[in-house]
């Protein structure tokens, strides 16, 4: 749909950051996928890697394993009765809020014809998005559902918003907005996030969608962090708001509460692509201490859980008491994160964690446990990477009960400079290959993944992506492993840095859509959006095109240059569609611009945008088929709307090219463009500037006299 980088943005931003130029010379071209090996250091800090099990212990997973594969959730709610005595685990309940649920009722909804649509604005200007995330039901009468959950940070607090959408994110409703008891830990140094995640679990006769969130309770002392849990019962529209924490987390003395440790930012994975009414439902937190003194620095590692019923309205927990992969002496909590997913390899039922931040910022650490031994076994596989770069917001994503897994991560070129990194296993935890989703001279941050059930290989990422101070939502998808072009602006608006986007999983009978739920930065009332873009199949125009400054007719050439093609509807209000934005070539040469939204045998009108030239549309609309479809501009006015070009050379053929002088890109080019050029021009400004009309990378009065010679004709855009 769109392209990720153009050489006019590139250049403009170098002008810009002149220290950016040594970055870009030194970047090297990433050649393609190459294996990684999984290094084991055999770091004594692992403390329980492969720990040995009691007969004891194995006879209790093994009733474990039979519980499960007997597809009887009864079996697996009476494990519950032995677990702790015979694992040495803890199981809690989550404790219900008594107080009740406040809902808020402000929902402003409004929706645009764009392959964005708003999700949810408030009427009040003190609303802002913090996180959010996304799952899809994928069984029943509403198959296809997509939900979507969002930290909405409400004036003096935090609330948690539901919404829904049944037809591809083109529209959305309101399930709920309430007050979940959020706790703001983006104050404090080692929650340096908001962290939101949910996971639906479907049975046969029951539909529940499982949120984790940060959250509170009230002590003598004050407000305490402590892990939110909002489950949906989506049959009966019951909403179950609680908390829960890991053993040994909180010690009471009254009057006092003291913490031996945090747990935060928790994730979830369930089994239920392969159980579908005996699911298990898996959390990971992330853990630091909170007493240590010198010699013993603060550690930081995971706390894991298992839900063995989570079709109860408040069901209980089953916790690993010590740490997953061992605890870590690190200083730099804020690199640290932590993600899990649930495979499927050579007939056992796993779980793979994956961390970023400790031991060593260049890496990325691997834990795997059979989901029998998860709360009693890790087994430390290793580290992954390919230099020294600092790899940060590890996450990782499956597609069910399957053996391939699929890492992400934000790999730091430099401080400006962050690339999408990808680590894809090859056989369970023992093979990887690595490449890159994103490999530009971007700032691409707060990235997402998920993977879409039963199909291998289908993944989608989504990130904030950052170049000169313009901030937009990127998204790349995978097929059979292979990640694709990456679409880029796919926001209509700037994205909001502060809250990164997340990928959503759509459907449309056979068509393969593309679609992501993100936040703008526009003040006072930013919006939340979806955006959603038809990949099934590229529908490509073939474009001859010349901008008049830049076409040189001695030579019968032209400079080349990057414009933006859009796809307009053909009826008022001519809304977007799609865009295109590449290099045009030469008048005799064209380029071929590749759109997904667009529809065979659909009339859309055609518009043409450059840095420095005046929009042009095509003088009636144009239609695809058979995925293709084609206009000259060049060859004749009569393909422009109003017939808004200029002959700009007649031997051997005629040439007609687009008006240059629009600078400001108002739709007139006038006495504001020559002003712009004039002073650029007395300043000996050089470079790619917008300014430079005939593409020699100098400011002077050729370029003057074009836009001169152009205003002087009252020349302007020319519309439907």
């Amino acid at each position: 749909m769109k392209t990720i980088l153009s050489k006019s943005v590139i250049a403009i931003v170098l002008a810009v950051f002149s220290y950016l130029n040594v970055s870009a010379q030194e970047k090297k071209i990433h050649e393609g996928e190459i294996p990684v090996p999984v290094k084991n250091e055999k770091n004594s800090l692992r403390e329980n890697k492969n720990a040995a099990s009691s007969m004891e212990v194995i006879d209790f997973q093994n009733k474990m394993r039979a519980a499960k594969e007997s597809g009887d959730r009864n079996e697996s709610k009476n494990l519950l009765k032995g677990i702790d005595d015979k694992l040495g685990t803890k199981t809690v309940s989550v404790v219900r809020r008594e107080e009740p649920v406040k809902v808020l009722s402000n929902l402003n909804l409004q929706f645009d014809n764009f392959d964005t649509s708003k999700i949810y604005q408030s009427e009040y200007s003190d609303v802002n998005f913090e996180c959010v995330t996304t799952c899809t039901e994928q069984r029943g009468t509403n198959a296809g559902r997509i939900w979507t959950s969002a930290i909405l940070n409400y004036g003096s607090g935090q609330v948690l918003g539901v919404f829904y959408s049944d037809n591809n994110g083109t529209s959305w409703n309101e399930y709920l907005v309430f007050d979940g008891y959020v706790w703001d830990q983006s104050q404090y140094v080692q929650f340096f996030k908001f962290t939101i995640d949910s996971e639906l679990i479907e049975g046969t006769n029951s539909k529940l969608l499982y949120i984790t969130y940060p959250s509170y309770f009230i002590t003598a002392q004050g407000l305490a962090p402590i892990n939110g849990l909002a489950i949906l019962n989506l049959n009966t529209n019951q909403i179950n708001v609680s908390y829960f924490s890991w053993p040994g987390m909180y010690y009471t003395d009254p009057p006092f509460i003291w913490i031996e440790f945090n747990t935060y930012n928790v994730k979830m994975v369930s089994d239920n692509s392969r159980y579908t009414n005996n699911a298990w439902l898996y959390f990971l937190a992330q853990c630091d201490s909170i007493q240590y003194k010198y010699p013993t620095y603060t550690k930081q590692g995971e706390k894991v859980a298992v839900c063995l019923d989570p079709y109860e309205s408040y069901p209980q927990l089953t916790c690993n008491t010590g740490n997953f992969m061992g605890m870590i002496t690190d200083g730099s909590i804020n690199d640290f994160d932590a993600d899990l997913a649930y495979f499927y390899n050579n007939g056992e039922d796993s779980i793979m964690v994956v961390e970023s931040g400790l031991e060593t910022n260049s890496s990325i650490a691997i834990g795997t446990a059979s989901i029998f031994e998860i709360l009693t076994n890790c087994y430390y596989r290793g580290e992954i990477s390919t230099n020294s770069n600092t790899r940060k917001n590890v996450s990782i994503a499956s597609n069910g009960a399957y053996k391939d897994l699929m890492v992400i991560c934000e790999n730091e070129f430099s401080e400006i400079d962050y690339d999408i990194e990808y680590y894809r296993s090859t056989n369970g935890s023992a093979g990887w290959l690595n490449g890159f989703v994103d490999y530009t001279f971007n700032y691409s941050k707060g990235t997402g993944i998920i993977g879409k059930r039963n199909d291998p290989g289908n993944f989608s990422v989504a990130y904030n992506s950052t170049y000169g101070g313009y901030t937009s939502l990127a998204f790349c998808k995978s097929s059979n492993y292979v990640w694709g072009e990456i679409l880029n602006p796919f926001s209509t608006i700037q994205s909001d840095p502060n809250c990164s986007p997340y990928p959503a999983i759509a459907f449309s009978g056979n068509a393969n859509i593309s679609m992501a739920v993100w936040s703008d930065d526009v003040a006072p009332q930013p919006t939340l959006w979806s955006s959603s873009s038809f990949i099934s199949t590229n529908k490509t125009l073939f474009m001859f095109g010349a901008i008049q400054g830049l076409y040189d007719p001695s030579a019968n050439t032209m400079i080349y240059d990057t414009v933006t093609v859009y796809l307009r509807n053909s009826v008022s209000p001519f809304a977007k569609v799609d865009s295109s934005k590449k290099e045009l070539y030469s008048p005799g040469t064209g380029q071929e611009f590749t759109f997904n939204n667009a529809q065979n045998n659909v009339p859309y009108y055609i518009e043409v945008r450059h840095r420095n030239a005046l929009e042009t549309w095509s003088a009636d609309p144009v239609t695809f088929v058979s995925d293709n479809a084609s206009i000259a501009f060049s060859v004749d006015d009569i393909y422009a709307y109003g017939n808004n070009e200029i002959l700009v050379d007649t031997d051997p053929y005629d040439v007609f090219a687009f008006f240059s002088g629009d600078v400001n890109q108002d739709g007139t080019i006038d006495a504001s463009d020559l002003a712009l050029i004039d002073n650029d021009a007395s300043n000996f400004v050089g470079g790619y500037v917008v300014t430079d009309l005939t593409g020699d990378n100098f400011v002077d009065g050729t370029d003057f006299a074009i836009a001169d010679n152009n205003a002087a004709n009252f020349v302007s855009a020319i519309t439907p």
